[in-house]
């Protein structure tokens, strides 16, 4: 861990037994030790918000008679142990929602897929090797990395190439999600609500978005032919969480589907050929929840894809969507629920989200876009709700993002975001 890094140390119940354990199950191999283990924070400063990625590397022998050692990797996501988005989490039940979904959800998904899928199935998430249950709430997860996957460049939204790839594996996931919608392990009230919207995730984060509303307001509010925007977002500060759950809540989906629930950059990692994303693996499924497929496509765009993919290619990235939904639910024998879901339907979808889609393109971007030099003051102003509102002027005030946010204001408007 670097010497400047200021957070927690490991917590100490992260040991060599416990991840000889999860690798012995996993791996079927009762003779498998750990001889030595290091651990370390996964992620950089304001990368990562409501959990504690941790990089477990291990030094592992196959049994008493086996000389070489080899080296391992796994990462450890861990209940948050300090500051106020602790309750939040806590409270919200994220934490268990997110194990059943690498528990149940996911290798239930992944087995449909590869029976329909064959030589064509690529897995959709990294695999759980070991789940811990309060006090202790963790997920011993496929370190991604190890495996050539990495995260999107920092200080970049995604391209056509990268969007492509993300919602081509977001529609096989609502696909899948589809058979398990009455799975005994996935209580349907445990997954009804979007955890941003429970008392403590509202309370904490209107909060945040009031405080950066006040600044884009400011800045907007300076640019010709934006003070009218400056005003809707001075005017909506307080009440545009209410509006969200309004949206959320009026929801009555055609096609229901398990949504990721918080499907922005940070949350993907690709592996790269030549420079060029060649798969993908989704990351942070602690937001799940039972929605339209259009709320995922709507977080994502909104917060993820580059002025060049709003300006050009939204309509072909959603159709292809559509394609891969279409063909995989058919491929899964679900031919009914695919004839009940066409394209215009998912269409109207977008639109019915589109004010989750503003908020996004207002909140997302300034982070993303931001350089790594303020990932400490990014997790101040995130988790301190008396701070001064300097680090959100600062973002918001990106060349980039001024760009992307004027052109995309417009087109919310027109569709009755605001």
């Amino acid at each position: 861990m670097p010497e400047t890094d200021d957070r927690l140390p490991p917590p100490e119940w992260l040991d060599e037994k416990l991840v000889a354990q999860a690798l012995r199950r996993a791996e079927q191999d009762e003779e498998l030790e750990v001889e030595a283990l290091d651990v370390g924070y996964a992620c950089g400063r304001g990368v990562n918000f409501l959990s504690e990625m941790l990089r477990v590397t291990a030094s592992v022998k196959r049994g008493a008679g086996e000389a070489r050692t080899q080296r391992r990797s796994l990462l450890a996501k861990c209940l948050l142990r300090a500051g106020p988005l602790r309750r939040v989490v806590q409270e919200s039940g994220i934490f268990l929602r997110e194990t059943l979904v690498y528990t149940v959800t996911l290798p239930a998904a992944e087995a449909a897929l590869q029976a329909a899928e064959g030589d064509r199935w690529k897995p959709l998430a990294a695999r759980c090797y070991h789940s811990g249950s309060r006090p202790t709430d963790f997920l011993l997860l496929e370190d991604l990395a190890e495996a050539g996957f990495a995260m999107s460049p920092r200080g970049r939204l995604l391209d056509r190439q990268h969007c492509s790839l993300v919602l081509e594996t977001v529609a096989r996931l609502h696909a899948a999600s589809v058979l398990l919608a009455d799975h005994e392990a996935l209580p349907a009230e445990s997954f009804s609500q979007n955890p941003m919207f429970t008392k403590y995730g509202s309370d904490h984060f209107s909060v945040v978005t009031d405080r950066l509303y006040s600044a884009l307001a400011d800045v907007l509010g300076t640019i010709a032919g934006c003070e009218k925007y400056a005003l809707m977002y001075r005017d909506t500060k307080s009440t545009v969480f209410d509006k969200l759950q309004g949206v959320f809540d009026s929801c009555r989906p055609q096609l229901r589907v398990l949504a990721h629930g918080d499907l922005w950059k940070n949350n993907i990692m690709f592996r790269y050929v030549d420079d060029r994303p060649v798969d993908v693996r989704l990351v942070d499924f602690q937001n799940c929840y039972w929605s339209s497929p259009a709320a995922d496509l709507q977080h994502f765009l909104g917060s993820s894809a580059s002025l060049e993919v709003h300006q050009q290619h939204v309509d072909g990235l959603v159709s292809e969507y559509h394609a891969v939904l279409q063909g995989t639910l058919r491929a899964l024998g679900l031919h009914r629920q695919a004839d009940a879901y066409p394209l215009h339907q998912l269409r109207l979808d977008m639109d019915h989200f589109a004010a989750h889609a503003l908020c996004m393109a207002s909140m997302m971007p300034p982070m993303i876009l931001a350089p790594e030099s303020l990932g400490k003051d990014a997790e101040e102003a995130v988790n301190n709700s008396q701070g001064d509102d300097t680090f959100f002027r600062q973002i918001v005030s990106n060349p980039q993002f001024i760009s992307r946010i004027k052109y995309v204001l417009p087109a919310y408007e027109k569709v009755g975001a605001m």
